[in-house]
């Protein structure tokens, strides 16, 4: 028993130290991507806290596919895109936004449908990305999402030698657009994608896996955190292409979302037809509008925003 656990202890011991010299190396994401774009968000966030605001919290269903100053301009009140890469994990997401939301924020919660499936909700590869970018929050790293991460550490891990090696050899790509750091406008949305054009291809987008209730009960958990500082939660959907939307399995797993938020009596904005567009609107994602896909977006979330706050309004009357 004892040979066993040394063996065990080893091993675990060993995984560690590789883990730790593999995220020691130089780099990876490259200091010019998108990741680094939350330095650029988080300080935006510090500076806007003492007044109330509009948050945008999600994955890149947001940040290519919602158009801030529009928001902005239309409600009167600072409106901030916190949203980078669904990769991270709605869990990730949803603990890297909380310690900034302030009495008065108006937070909208938009996830990706995958969130709600098989285990993306912990994280991926991406996730690592994060870390290297915010260090902190690995403070927020639970020990079922560890474990998920842990599975997904050998791609990760080649990923960082193969960048090391590219570095070493002077062979790193740079970011292009809009995957890298500029292509945020002030406000936190992507706009480089406006002008690029040659993307005449989607491949199909499947929602693969079992039902995670654990998304649902960490939203709860959010939102009851949220208003408990006196801040105002909403949860919408995300932009998501006709073709994909109108996929038997995906619309059965889609409708299986939408029951369940509304069981669990969440404040939602519109539903899920809604914010689905034709595909020739996206481009390199079935999440990812083009500029008219995004404005449309934005102009029906901001009418379902205010109808929702209107709502509120005339319910305080009574």
């Amino acid at each position: 028993m004892k040979s066993f656990l040394t063996k065990i202890a080893l091993f675990a011991g060993s995984y560690f130290a590789a883990f730790i010299l593999l995220e020691c190396m130089p780099g990876n994401p490259h200091p010019d991507s998108l990741h680094y774009a939350v330095i650029d968000k988080h300080e935006l966030l510090r500076k806007t806290e003492n007044q109330p605001r509009v948050l945008l919290v999600g994955g890149s269903n947001i940040s290519f596919g919602i158009y801030s100053p529009k928001m902005e301009e239309t409600l009167g009140m600072p409106v901030i895109d916190t949203a980078i890469n669904a990769g991270y994990g709605l869990k990730y997401i949803l603990d890297d936004i909380e310690p900034f939301i302030r009495k008065g924020d108006i937070v909208i919660v938009m996830p990706e449908y995958h969130h709600f499936y098989d285990e993306l909700f912990w994280g991926s590869t991406a996730t690592f990305d994060g870390l290297r970018t915010t260090p902190e929050n690995v403070r927020n790293i639970g020990l079922k999402q560890a474990t998920v991460l842990a599975k997904d550490y050998p791609q990760r891990a080649k990923s960082n030698l193969r960048f090391c090696y590219a570095t070493l050899t002077d062979s790193v790509p740079e970011p292009t657009h809009p995957h890298r750091r500029d292509s945020f406008n002030a406000n936190g949305d992507i706009e480089a994608h406006w002008k690029i054009e040659g993307w005449d291809h989607l491949e199909g987008s499947q929602i693969d896996g079992p039902y995670n209730p654990a998304t649902i009960d960490y939203l709860s958990r959010f939102v009851k955190s949220a208003e408990k500082k006196g801040a105002h939660v909403y949860i919408s959907f995300p932009t998501y292409s006709e073709g994909s939307f109108g996929d038997k399995e995906n619309k059965e797993s889609i409708d299986k979302i939408y029951k369940e938020l509304y069981a669990g009596d969440f404040k939602l904005l519109g539903t899920p037809a809604r914010y689905s567009f034709p595909d020739s609107l996206y481009f390199n994602s079935h999440y990812h509008p083009y500029k008219e896909g995004q404005l449309m977006r934005t102009e029906r979330l901001i009418e379902d925003l205010r109808n929702a706050l209107s709502a509120v309004a005339d319910s305080t009357k009574d």
